[in-house]
Parts: C-alpha cells; structure tokens; sequence
C-alpha cells in the first residue's frame, strides 16, 4: 500500500464456479472503496485481469506485489519481474530471472528486497541486477518486509518457524517467536508462530505477522524486543459459525476444535488449547468454518465418564463423515478421533478440501477399487487414531445412491445417553460396543431404519425416547416434529410453511407462531418440572423459535431482518446486561448453540455480531407455564370454506400485474404526480412502503417513489457498483426488449435495471445491464458469493439522468427523469414491456441492506448473498403498458 491506496491481487473469484480470471486491483486507504486504474484517461475496470495488463490469454499468476512512488513492482509466476505504472497498471520494464520471486518489499528509500528460493536478494529496478544477501541462521525465507530502520524483516519457515530481523547488510539484529514455532495441537502457546503467510511492519517498528489457516485465524504483533505485544484471533467462519458451548463448563466456548478459556468477571478470554488437526498419516479434521458444528459432551454410556466431541458430516461443504473424538489421556489433555462413518472417498489419503458442490475424489492407497460413495465404519482398534482398512466395514453402495445415509443436519447432535446418531431416512447409528477405554463402536449391526421418510436435522431428546425432526426444504411443507426413537411413530408435528434458506425468501413478515425458514436445532434444555423441556431453532430472517419438546410454540427471540433494527454498538461493554430482543439475528445465520450449562443459566450463541461468536443469556424460560384453552371445533362446512378460500388465494397469485405509464406533455410537477396512478410495493406485515409513479413524454421516462421509512434514505455506499447493498434504494427494472421471450428466466440483451440512491452525498442513479453487447469491457463487473456467481456487461452511473431526493419525517421522496435514449426505450401507444420496481431498505446507520420489497416480484426475502440480488428475474416481473 502507499499513502492513498492499498493494492490487491485476488487469484479466483469468491464464488461457486471459481473460474475467474486472475486480476489485480486497489482500494481507497480511507473507506476501503474500489478506485479503477485509469488508463490513456480512461477509467478501466473495477478489478483488471492479468491477461488484459499483459496482453496474454493466459497470463498466469502473481506470486507478490509492492509498490513504491508510482512504481507497482508484481512477481510473476513464470519467472518474470515487471514494473507496472501504479496509476494506469500499464507495464513499464520487465525482467526474467532464474526463479520464482515469493515475496517483495520496498524499503523507505525506494531500495527493493525480495525472495527467491527462501533467500533474500536486493534488487536494482534500474540495472535489474540481483545481489544476495548473505542471512546467517535463515533456513527458508517465507515473507518478507522491511521496518522503519531499513531492517530486512523475514519469517523463516524452516524448522525455525520464527521471524528473523536482519540489517541491511545481512547481520542478524533479533528474532521473534519461540524457536520452532508452536505445536500443531494441544495446549497452545502464543509465544509460537506457526504458518505465517505474511508480515508487515508499522510506524512503530512492531511487526504484524499474519497466520493462514483455522487453528485458529491469528495476526500476532511482535515488539522491537521480540516479545509478543498481542495478538488478535479470529475471526470465525461465515456468521459465527463453528461456535459451541460446553454444557458442563461455563468456564470454556468453542470454535470448531479451537478451546478458548473465558473469564466472565473481567470479561476476557484466551485460547487454551488444541484438540485436534490432523497430522501426517491422520485424519478427520474438524473445520470451524463448517455449518454442521460440532458437539462438546461427556456421557457414560460405556459405564464410565468419558469427555467426547463429535463433528457431524457437513452436506454443504462435502464433508461427508461423521467423527467421534475422545479424550484418551486426560493427564496431558490428548484427543484424538475413536470412530467414522461416512463415505469412502472421505478416507486418507483424501480429505474435505475441494470445491463446493464437487464430486468425491476416487478412493486411493489401500482403500483403492472402493466406490467413492461406498459406506464405512472405522473404529480406532489400535488406539493411534489413524485409519487402517483392516480397521474398516465396508458397505458396498450397490445400486444406491450410497452405502450409508450419513447427513444429520446442520444442527446433528449426537445422543449423550447411548452414543447413537440420527440420519436422513430416519436411520438410528447406534453403538454395537465399547472397547474397554470407553470408546463406542458402530458397525451395521448397530445400524437401523425408524421406517419413517424424513430428510432434514435431527436431535435426540436427552432422557427421552424422542428424536426432534427439522424437516423440509424448498418447495416442500415443512415441519418440524418429534419422532419415538424406538418406534419410528410420529408423536406430534408443527408445520413449518417457509422452511430452510430459500423458501424464508418468499415468507411474509413475522408474527407469533410464524417459523420462517428454520435452519437448524440448537439444542434442548430442561427448563421446569411444569414446562417440562425446550428446543430452539434458529431462523433464516433473524428470529430464533422455542418449543417444548411435545411441540407448542413458546416464543421467539429477535427481530425479522426485514424490520428496521439498531445497528450493533462498537463495543462489547455496551452490551453487557442490555436486551438483546431489538437486534435481529439477520439472514444466513448459520451458527447456534443453545442450552442449559452446569451453573443454571441458560445460553445461546448468536450471530449478531456476523463473523465473531457472541454469548448471549436467555432469561425468562423459567417463566413458561402450560394452559388448557378452549376447544376449537372443526366440522366439514368449516374445511370446504378454508378450501376454497385456499383455491381463490391461489388463483389471485397467478394473476400478472400490469400497470400502464401514461403519456406526458411536459415534466410533471407535485400537482400532476398526484394525478397519475401509483403502484404500491410493501411487504404484509412490513411498515415500510412505497408508491411509485411512472410517465413518459417523447424523450424522457419519469419516476416517483414516495418511500415510508422511519431512517429515511441512509446509503453510506461509495462504491456505485454496490449501492444497492450498502443501504437504502429505489430501483426500477425493464426489458427494453419488446421481442424477448415472455416466459424467459434468465436476463437477455435489453434487460436493465436502475437503481437510485446517494453516492458521495449527491442523489445518483446507476445503470446495470447484465446483457449488453455495446459495452467496454471496462464496464464489466462480476458479483460472487460461495453459492452464485452473477455477471453484468455494463455497471455506470447514469450521468444523463437526473435524480432528486427530499426527505421528510420517516418517509423519503425520489424522483427521476432518464433519458429513454439512455434506456433503449423508443415506446409507442400500446407497447407492452415486462418489469418491476421497488425499494431496498438499509439498517439503521445505512452501512447495508436489510430488506428489498417490490410490486410485482415477491421472492425478495433474500439479502445476504451480492450476486443473487444483483440478478434480474424477468419472470417474476409484472407488465407495464404504454399509454
């Protein structure tokens, strides 16, 4: 980075298809905002391919950049070295050296360090002359920085694993970190570094080295001295997930394997200690950022009291095995897996990381001549913890589409009571046997089916013949019920209308008993001899639900994400021993704990505070009380009036909207608006509104939006690229294209959509046209997320536009004229055209959406995933009509 710019370089995109073309691009210092290299006085794209600075179709990778004045210094991956201009990113001087540069740094004086090989080198840009520079005690240089001395300051990932600092002519001057770094697992030590990909160093002089990987996410800090300043850990996976708590110990939480040692009276923790990543030759590893998270507990279903953890198989990462693992040593705190099922493409030497979404690799090595999607059984018989196949069932998959059913939700628990587990179909794993260190042992004897069809997640009641069943996904009326373990009968049921991720987008707004898109089962808690027991569930649109396990609703916590709620305060302290009910757990919540630890209090782990595990205390279950209400009588007259009013709502929702745009003289003024019919957008249940008028005259498309919003028009956005993400917004979308298909999906050339809202503190509108085969490639912007990847030929602020906002008091006006030149509209009396427009709301500071409502498109719910809301959906468009 320099003094106004941090330059980046990204080798893929963040999406599922993760085929995008390596590119380099740079941020403002201040607010972190794209700023486009300009080149020849042309502003380029948000994010430049390698291939278009080169000039090459396949140009390869970057395997360092530095920067200096105008000079943007990038290592390529085919031995070259080439200066780019910093402003235009054009290549001024490339030179070919003998190896691959893996680190880069300038120091103040423009003088430029790098590594090659693991050693360090000074190189004139100049004369493109290499000098090495002689770093006693260097094993293998793996990043490299240079501090305000002009010290070369070099992590050695050797056996040393430790940074080295060194004097412009190669002296050693100190280290940080303990010699040979920090062990893989057990107790940890903070002390020790270990896979450093990077190192920085500030005005202070204090090097900041940064960790790659999961155990755990680190940056640490080192003095002058050497001596660890602090160090900052995490954060955790996607919105909180691999958080756990430990029922019977308050004094400790959980990310993934990761322990970490709270003390609740001044507020602090500390990771403590490791409790498994595989080494060389082992397996199972339990990865925090998984959805399905894993399972603290002790249990004497062996006869005695043994400590476990169990990681369920995680559907959504291919992480397709289920792992029990094991305190074996209690003296020096060693854990190491017992027993796995799952699928045999999961066994060594084959592992989870790969793409989401991908086949399972072939099984190899002594597995080798397995179908990937056969089913196995290991139980640890030698008690090393590795696999062996002599230690393996194999059930062969047969004509099925595999050997075990083996996914239990992301919510899976494992049961305390016997060490049995509960599968989609339902499937009961249960323990044929325990060795005599307390281990279970699974095998197909151990495994049958309940006889009764549900897919979903599944939680055993403790103390209780009763699994909870989460059932359902899109398109499918779902519920949530409870299950007789020994019996497979059904014992009650609670309908879940909107169920899971991408039915909660089409749901109306909350209301008590409503369960809008449950994700999973949290867990159970014995609240009272009177309420008896009670789960919770976590929802998509930022409620939480509790019921007793025989099935009557409770209550809910938080907010729908589709009402406007306060913004999390900066600081922990200012929450401690507030309410927490006005926040919402937002969308994609995907983490969860809930339960009633050893001290009597009863915990929830949220995900308010998105990418960080924050601990909140329930109170009030042990207010609940049960009640007999009246009798409800339903007859046969009442079902067929409940039936038909059923069909009419049905048909009423096939119907299309239309709305015709009436011709205009002249520019309407507020007396003319007030004439001309309004679409309404809102939401059932929602107080946020919107009427939008629309008019044309022969060179002009005229809007209105009057918006009730109780923060009106908060948009702190500054890149034009993602307004309709960084708050609030009015958008309007059209098919220009009188020809297009009418029943078409996916957007074609002449599909667009306008959105408006307030970039650098003017009213602004941008045009977004997914299909255009006019536009400079510089236009071009793709939106990526895990799940989607979304692709738009031409992203601009529409200059020609002019756009005006007045506020009121929770409500907003916005109005604007558009040339349709701009549009590619030429409309005529009776041209119809399908469309939509709408509203995006912002929460209460305007740093994001929360919200995005429209007249005719109803499957809107989502807001947490870039490229799915910056897509058009021409099909659940409605028509307009040209007057």
């Amino acid at each position: 980075m320099d003094q106004n710019y941090v330059y980046a370089y990204a080798h893929a995109a963040f999406d599922a298809n993760r085929d995008a073309s390596p590119r380099l691009f740079r941020l403002t210092v201040d607010h972190g905002s794209y700023r486009p290299f300009v080149r020849d006085g042309k502003t380029g794209a948000v994010e430049t391919n390698l291939s278009d600075i080169f000039g090459e179709s396949n140009a390869g990778e970057l395997t360092a950049i530095a920067v200096y004045g105008n000079d943007l210094v990038v290592a390529r991956d085919s031995n070259k070295l080439v200066i780019l201009d910093a402003e235009s990113a054009v290549p001024k001087k490339s030179f070919d050296l003998t190896a691959q540069v893996t680190g880069l740094a300038f120091d103040k004086a423009g003088r430029l360090y790098l590594l090659s090989a693991g050693k360090v080198f000074a190189f004139d840009l100049n004369s493109g002359q290499l000098q090495q520079i002689e770093t006693p005690g260097l094993g293998f240089g793996g990043a490299i920085s240079v501090d305000p001395d002009g010290n070369i300051v070099v992590y050695d990932s050797g056996p040393d694993l430790q940074i080295k600092v060194y004097s412009p002519d190669g002296k050693l001057v100190y280290t940080a970190g303990d010699k040979g770094g920090r062990p893989l697992r057990g107790p940890f030590n903070p002390e020790g570094m270990r896979n450093v990909s990077s190192i920085a160093v500030d005005g202070k002089g204090q090097i900041w080295a940064v960790e790659t990987g999961f155990y755990p996410r680190r940056v640490s800090v080192w003095g002058r001295d050497g001596k660890l300043v602090r160090d900052y850990i995490g954060n955790t996976g996607y919105c909180g997930v691999g958080v756990h708590l430990y029922e019977d110990d308050p004094s400790v939480a959980y990310v993934g394997p990761i322990e970490l040692k709270l003390n609740r009276q001044d507020r602090t923790w500390k990771v403590d200690q490791i409790l498994w990543v595989p080494g060389t030759d082992e397996s199972f590893e339990i990865n925090p950022i998984n959805w399905a998270q894993a399972q603290r507990f002790r249990s004497k279903a062996s006869g005695q009291m043994h400590d476990y953890l169990f990681k369920p198989a995680d559907d959504y990462y291919n992480d397709d095995v289920n792992v029990l693992y094991m305190e074996t040593d209690e003296a020096h705190n060693t854990w190491q897996p017992v027993a796995a099922f799952g699928y045999a493409g999961m066994l060594p030497p084959n592992s989870v990381s790969r793409n989401i979404g991908s086949p399972l690799p072939q099984s190899s090595g002594e597995f080798a001549g397995l179908n990937a999607y056969d089913g196995f059984f290991w139980n640890d018989q030698n008690g090393d913890g590795k696999v062996q196949r002599s230690e393996c069932e194999i059930i062969p998959k047969g004509g099925k589409k595999s050997g075990l059913s083996v996914f239990g939700g992301w919510g899976a628990r494992m049961s305390p009571d016997d060490l049995s587990f509960y599968a989609d179909g339902i499937v009961q794993y249960k323990p044929i046997g325990f060795n005599p260190g307390g281990a279970p042992l699974y095998g197909a004897g151990g495994m049958r089916d309940l006889g009764i069809k549900r897919t979903g997640g599944f939680v055993p009641v403790p103390g209780e013949n009763e699994i909870l069943a989460m059932c359902g996904d899109t398109g499918y009326p779902g519920a949530v019920e409870g299950v007789d373990s020994q019996t497979g009968q059904l014992l009650w049921s609670y309908p879940t209308r909107f169920p899971n991720v991408h039915a909660s987008h089409a749901a109306p707004m909350s209301r008590p008993g409503l369960i809008i898109g449950d994700l999973k089962i949290m867990g159970v808690a014995d609240v009272s001899p009177e309420a008896g027991k009670v789960f919770a569930m976590r929802g998509n649109m930022g409620e939480d639900y509790f019921l007793t396990t025989d099935g009557l609703y409770v209550g809910a916590l938080f907010q729908d994400v589709r009402l406007p709620t306060p913004h999390l305060p900066p600081r922990e302290a200012d929450l401690v021993g507030k309410e927490l009910d006005d926040y919402t757990e937002r969308t994609e919540p995907f983490n969860g704990w809930f339960g009633k630890q050893s001290d009597g209090k009863f915990r929830l782990v949220t995900s308010l505070a998105t990418d960080a595990g924050l601990i909140a205390e329930v109170k009030g279950l042990e207010t609940v009380r049960r009640f007999t209400g009246p009798k409800v009588m339903v007859d046969e007259k009442t079902l067929a009036e409940a039936d038909q009013a059923n069909r009419e709502r049905k048909a009423a929702a096939l119907i299309k909207t239309a709305y015709v745009i009436q011709r205009v003289e002249q520019t309407p003024d507020a007396e003319a608006w007030k004439k001309i019919p309004a679409l309404q957008a809102q939401q059932e249940g929602s107080p946020e509104k919107a009427a939008v008028r629309i008019v044309y005259d022969r060179s002009n498309l005229y809007l209105r939006y009057e918006v009730d919003d109780a923060t009106p028009m908060l948009n702190q956005g500054k890149d034009y690229i993602r307004l309709f993400k960084t708050g609030d917004a009015v958008d309007f979308q059209i098919g220009a294209d009188p020809t297009a298909p009418l029943a078409r999906k996916n957007a074609v050339s002449g599909d667009e959509r306008v959105v408006m809202s307030i970039l650098n503190d003017q009213p602004a509108a941008v045009l977004m046209r997914p299909v255009d085969p006019t536009a400079d490639k510089a236009a071009a912007v793709t939106y990526s997320s895990p799940i989607a990847s979304s692709h738009f030929d031409r992203v601009q602020v529409l200059s020609q536009a002019t756009v005006t906002l007045k506020r009121e008091e929770k409500r907003y006006v916005m109005e604007a004229s558009i040339p349709l030149s701009a549009l590619g509209l030429a409309p005529t009396s009776g041209l119809t055209l399908r469309g939509d427009v709408g509203f995006i709301s912002s929460n209460t500071d305007g740093t994001s959406n929360v919200a995005r409502t429209y007249w005719s498109n109803k499957k809107t719910g989502l807001s947490s995933d870039e490229p799915n809301e910056a897509m058009l959906v021409p099909a659940e468009w409605g028509e307009f009509k040209f007057q």
